[in-house]
């Protein structure tokens, strides 16, 4: 094995110590994980509900343009009958 002076020579030290500042340092870490995975969550929530409202408001708009189309579709009729009529 390798004792003090042979470990010195070789120029490589292992520090086999767990200080307080790595575990801050992992901890923070798990929390700002924990955290940012929460935030995703609730800006996909979000974006999910407003799919969901520009879907219905798409579909509320075609259904009244469907309709405004019908209206102009019968008032074009009756011009074109009423022109018919005169001649």
């Amino acid at each position: 094995m390798y004792d003090g002076e042979e470990r010195r020579a070789n120029n490589w030290h292992l520090n086999k110590t767990f200080t307080i500042g790595n575990l801050l340092t992992i901890a923070v870490s798990f929390v700002t994980v924990i955290v940012y995975i929460n935030k995703m969550d609730i800006r996909m929530a979000l974006t999910e509900q407003t799919v969901h409202f520009q879907g219905k408001l798409i579909a509320e708009n075609e259904s009244r343009k469907e309709q405004q189309f019908t209206e102009l579709k019968v008032m074009i009729q009756r011009i074109d009958d009423r022109l018919h009529s005169k001649k």
